[in-house]
């Protein structure tokens, strides 16, 4: 493996500027200074004063190198520690964090570069990735003021004031993206193992009716079914062609994607690669090139492949939400009624309490990434992580067969949710605005506000704007007693992170 070799800005002492310890010398030099700086309050308005700093130092701490990795030479605990520093850093120019778009446009005044490094609607518009997800901690989901403008940045520099340097002051904010709430990461390891396994379920499915359609001589359908949940059919036909035209709530090459409110995103690796480069203006070394400056700000190499691994692993390995017990004997019958109820109206329908997973050995990359983002490169077992050993949660339960019981109460599948939560123009990556992957409950109660985009402060307004799909569930808990809705929601108040 070649070892990477950063190109980061260079600082050092402008010629001229000594440190003495003679109390004298210092005293002549602070009164050359002083002199000096009289004579440049004098220049003209067009003299620039240079910044003589050499005390600014990048927010990254600690890179990894990508030998660390295939030689294994950093111990798992070290690499974790590397990637939650990047994930807490505040980042800034020495790292290579701003606007990279607006550096590529012509006819740029130097003022309009410097507002432009920074854009709360087409991004870069975070410094770190803890300004976003900090619900209850680091990691977690975000407030509505950490929302973000998803597809807004493919505008260089939506500012919408009418003045030069968007030229887009005719589109509204839903014409240039769409206004999404920061998911928490917590057990987000898990819930990227369980995709994993479904896809390769479907993906056998798939073959085994190709392979009959071949024996039979004729078309094959078999349900696409994994871990209880039925994403529709598909039809293998003897010369190879298979139909996925009825497969439903995810895409048609049969790969489940638990990330993002669309479910877009095979793993935390993809959605992390998109994120640095749209919300911070970092580019990773695996997607845009060893040693290429992408973004033309004189830093090569910003994240190297080593770097985020780091940063995936210390993602996939926080901890996984678990559920409040109740205080009283009193609260703890109201919980179960609730839980009864629940599934009673039809909510665990979509919400399943529990995907059966059949072995919690996290490991990098993800096979089934995209081009663009690791899926064949070779990682030392040293950093596989038994996430199941790592979680104290009792949102995890160990089957007598030896597998896991993952209550996040989802079923990883898109739905069809109705015209209240059709509110977006843009579509991203081909999804009907109106399908949304269902949300992942584990937590909810600890990253308010609800929703994909935090419309909802309460969990009753939540649930009466779930229509399509959901609107039997709904139509059924509005017709409860008081009371029984009451029970529902302190069932739900249970779901907590910490």
């Amino acid at each position: 493996m070649q070892d990477i070799k950063f190109k980061r800005p260079t600082w050092i002492y402008p010629v001229g500027l000594f440190f003495y310890t003679n109390k004298l010398h210092l005293i002549a030099v602070a009164l050359l200074i002083i002199i000096g700086l009289s004579i440049l309050s004098c220049a003209g308005p067009d003299y620039k004063i240079e910044s003589i700093s050499s005390s600014e130092q990048p927010a990254i701490i600690k890179h990894a190198s990508n030998e660390d990795i295939a030689t294994g030479s950093l111990k798992l605990e070290e690499l974790l520690a590397i990637g939650e520093q990047i994930f807490n850093a505040s980042f800034n120019t020495l790292d290579g964090a701003g606007n990279s778009k607006t550096r590529l446009l012509p006819n740029q005044s130097e003022l309009s570069q410097i507002n432009s490094r920074f854009n709360r609607i087409s991004g870069p518009d975070a410094n770190s990735c803890l300004g976003c997800h900090n619900l209850p901690s680091s990691g977690g989901g975000g407030d509505n003021v950490a929302n973000v403008f998803v597809l807004a940045h493919e505008f260089p520099n939506a500012n919408f004031d009418q003045g030069a340097g968007d030229k887009y002051e005719k589109n509204r904010l839903s014409d240039i993206g769409n206004e999404r709430g920061t998911i928490s990461m917590f057990g987000s390891g898990l819930i990227e193992l369980l995709a994993k396994e479904m896809t390769i379920d479907l993906h056998n499915i798939r073959d085994k009716a190709k392979e009959q359609a071949v024996l039979e001589g004729s078309p094959i359908t078999l349900q696409a079914t994994s871990k209880g949940i039925s994403f529709g059919s598909l039809t293998a036909w003897p010369d190879g062609l298979v139909d996925n035209s009825k497969i439903e709530g995810i895409d048609e090459d049969l790969v489940v994607r638990p990330f993002s409110q669309k479910g877009v995103y095979v793993s935390i690796r993809e959605f992390t690669l998109d994120s640095l480069n749209l919300h911070h203006g970092i580019q990773a070394e695996e997607r845009f090139g060893s040693d290429v400056d992408a973004d033309l700000d004189g830093v090569h190499n910003e994240l190297t492949i080593a770097d985020t691994t780091a940063l995936i692993l210390f993602q996939a390995s926080l901890r996984a939400p678990h559920f409040a017990e109740p205080e009283s004997e009193s609260d703890k019958a109201k919980v179960m009624e609730g839980d009864r109820l629940f599934s009673e109206i039809g909510c665990a329908v979509c919400h399943k309490p529990y995907l059966e997973l059949n072995s919690p050995i996290f490991s990098e990359p993800n096979p089934f990434n995209p081009s663009g983002t690791l899926s064949d490169y070779y990682i030392p077992e040293v950093y596989s992580i038994d996430l199941a050993k790592l979680s104290k949660s009792n949102a995890i339960k160990k089957t007598d067969a030896g597998t896991f019981q993952i209550y996040a109460y989802t079923d990883l599948k898109r739905h069809d949710m109705g015209p209240l939560l059709s509110n977006e123009k843009r579509e991203q990556r081909f999804v009907d605005p109106s399908h949304w992957l269902t949300k992942k409950l584990w937590g909810m109660m600890s990253e308010p506000p609800f929703l994909h985009h935090g419309r909802a402060t309460l969990l009753g307004e939540a649930i009466d704007m779930h229509l399509g799909e959901a609107n039997s569930s709904r139509l059924k808990y509005d017709n409860l007693s008081e009371h029984e809705q009451s029970a529902i929601i302190t069932f739900m108040h249970t779901f907590r992170t910490e």
